[in-house]
């Protein structure tokens, strides 16, 4: 337990691991699955995460967690006083849920990544306990956390920084805003582009076509195999007619 709760500096100021494709290729041998194993062992544990290596399957659990989301942690006196979660806006291009990441000993916290339906990224963001605080990139006023969830806008900033910031104690989050500096006013982060998302939902950059581009299509097809019932019944009262006036010529 006392590893768990001190994570030192794992995966901090680092990518988040979904960027390096390295740690995720198919094992189809049980070879092939050790070796991707300890791989992402060695990335853990070269990005300051053996404190949480050292604390066994769970500790392995909540790093790779980390790792994948660039979530890391702050510490002050050997005390943490606060988690970030770094990444570029530009990256937040697909949906993400975060479910009991680690914070001190007994507080597990919740975080969702949602594009929503303008294309921009919203953060989703829960506490077990209710005595922890959220801001956004912008280091706006520290809003109080619970088991309901609360909302974030996903800020820019120049330069970047982390685009949201937990701590159980509202009086850090405050002095953050002297210590992390910006360039200029943080702004919304701009919409995803469409066509990265259709590319990440349904495997092309066209994107998920409309109800209503189905509905025209069944259309045409009706419409088609009307006129082509209607073509073939009319050359076939031809084809009656035809035999019929030879026959009466005959007779």
């Amino acid at each position: 337990m006392t590893y768990l709760n001190k994570p030192r500096a794992c995966y901090h100021n680092s990518h988040h691991t979904l960027q390096f494709s390295s740690l995720w290729q198919i094992g189809e041998t049980v070879e092939a699955m050790n070796k991707g194993v300890d791989t992402h062992l060695s990335s853990l544990e070269h990005y300051g995460c053996s404190n949480y290596i050292k604390a066994g399957a769970e500790g392995v659990l909540q790093a790779v967690l980390l790792s994948l989301g660039g979530l890391s942690f702050r510490e002050s006196n050997d005390k943490v006083v606060h988690m970030e979660f770094n990444v570029d806006p530009a990256d937040l291009h697909r949906d993400y849920q975060f479910t009991n990441i680690r914070y001190a000993d007994k507080t597990f916290l919740n975080i969702s990544v949602i594009v929503d339906e303008s294309n921009h990224a919203v953060l989703h963001v829960s506490s077990s306990a209710d005595n922890f605080y959220g801001t956004d990139a912008g280091l706006a006023e520290p809003v109080l956390l619970s088991q309901k969830t609360q909302t974030f806008p996903v800020k820019l900033t120049k330069p970047l920084t982390a685009i949201l910031y937990v701590s159980d104690s509202k009086k850090h989050l405050d002095s953050l805003r002297k210590i992390v500096q910006h360039v200029e006013v943080p702004v919304l982060a701009p919409a995803q582009d469409h066509r990265v998302l259709a590319r990440h939902k349904h495997g092309h950059s066209y994107g998920g076509l409309p109800a209503i581009f189905w509905v025209i299509l069944a259309l045409l097809i009706v419409t088609f195999h009307f006129f082509l019932f209607k073509m073939i019944f009319s050359e076939l009262c031809k084809s009656d007619s035809g035999h019929y006036y030879r026959r009466r010529a005959l007779s």
